[in-house]
């Protein structure tokens, strides 16, 4: 009886055990790291991936595109970004694989014609990767992008999540983010690059850079840029930043002095004036002197407050610009002004939602910035300046 039920439960278990039964070899997968989408000249939608090539990257060697590197580049069209992507896979010896997609890179073009299928098709897609770093190339295609090297990485598309890494942006970069920004009452943004000419005189290579963000309306359509300046500003007032480096002037004196401000927060509060909107924005954060080249003596407390009016005096002027710059010129939400008036004027926001545009582009919009320098290193004044006197 016993040798039975043994029996009977070793069967039962088979039943319940899930095998991969459908899974793939390694060595039947082409591994994806980047994808570009783009419009090609004749209209129709370009789709293109860079896949590793795993000898090569046991060597360790660099370069790709042509032959002889890590990774090679292959195209395909059609007449959507699906048709596209099957296409891709025809040119493929092996199945695409893209779990381990990195990045994909919008061009200009497209994202002028808008975005909304690239949202489709990839939340459709079972291994789309909601992380997955996604940005626009500024005056190129992202298929450029895929076919530039860099001397860092073994392969390139690893290369834009690590630069967004060291600005601290990665958060603002995902798929992820893109989706919760466009099903919501503020407008999208995108990181962007450009590819600019190497200042090495013996290299023709192109070189990666940021470039800042690229500004979608409510039908996620590229309306245009802000620099980086203006792009980390943009994520600290939607809480996607921590830190950011300012250098000013103190009035009277010679030389600079930079600053690194942490621990950014933001907070907005929303009211009616009339039939007017009013916004008032308010950003904290916590300085560090690293740098002072004046004979600012920082020793003394009311040394460093006349410091910290002027970082906060500066921060507030760049910030007043962007949101008069975005209101006049873009005409879009992507502050989460709109987010803040759903959420605390319920009754109010159903008046105004579908006229939002023209009540975003006319709010009043305070803004205060408050920081307070904890750390000014171990001299008062620029130690230069302290070995000369």
């Amino acid at each position: 009886m016993k040798k039975f039920l043994s029996l009977l439960i070793f069967f039962l278990s088979l039943l319940v055990m899930t095998g991969c039964w459908d899974s793939k070899e390694l060595n039947e997968q082409a591994i994806a790291l980047g994808f570009s989408m783009d419009v090609a000249e004749n209209g129709a939608y370009q789709v293109s991936g860079q896949f590793i090539i795993p000898s090569k990257v046991a060597t360790g060697e660099k370069g790709g595109g042509g032959g002889g590197g890590t990774f090679f580049v292959e195209t395909a069209k059609g007449n959507d970004l699906f048709e596209a992507r099957q296409n891709l896979q025809n040119k493929l010896s092996r199945t695409m694989f893209k779990n381990q997609r990195q990045s994909i890179y919008i061009g200009e073009r497209l994202a002028k014609s808008g975005i909304k299928e690239i949202i489709d098709m990839i939340t459709r897609d079972p291994e789309a990767g909601i992380r997955t770093d996604i940005s626009v190339v500024k005056g190129g295609k992202g298929v450029d992008v895929l076919k530039t090297s860099y001397p860092l990485e073994l392969v390139p598309s690893l290369a834009s999540l690590k630069i967004h890494k060291q600005f601290d942006t990665a958060a603002n970069s995902t798929f992820l983010n893109l989706v919760v920004t466009s099903s919501n009452a503020s407008s999208s943004s995108l990181p962007a690059w450009t590819l600019e000419s190497s200042s090495r005189k013996e290299s023709h290579q192109k070189n990666l850079k940021f470039a800042g963000s690229a500004i979608f309306n409510k039908n996620l359509k590229l309306v245009g840029y802000l620099n980086k300046e203006e792009a980390n500003n943009q994520m600290w007032i939607t809480e996607k930043l921590s830190h950011q480096y300012i250098t000013l002037s103190i009035p009277q004196e010679n030389g600079k002095i930079s600053v690194e401000v942490k621990n950014l927060k933001r907070n907005i509060r929303t009211t009616f004036q009339g039939n007017k909107v009013k916004v008032y924005l308010t950003l904290t954060g916590n300085g560090e002197v690293k740098q002072n080249n004046t004979p600012f003596d920082l020793t003394q407390s009311n040394k460093v407050n006349i410091v910290e009016k002027e970082v906060e005096e500066q921060l507030e002027q760049s910030i007043r610009e962007l949101i008069k710059k975005v209101q006049k010129k873009y005409k879009t939400d992507i502050f989460g002004f709109g987010d803040t008036m759903f959420r605390r004027h319920p009754s109010e926001w159903k008046k105004i939602k579908d006229d939002w545009k023209k009540e975003f582009t006319e709010a009043d919009v305070k803004v205060d910035v408050n920081i307070a320098i904890r750390l000014i290193g171990l001299t008062g004044s620029s130690a230069r300046i302290e070995e000369a006197r």
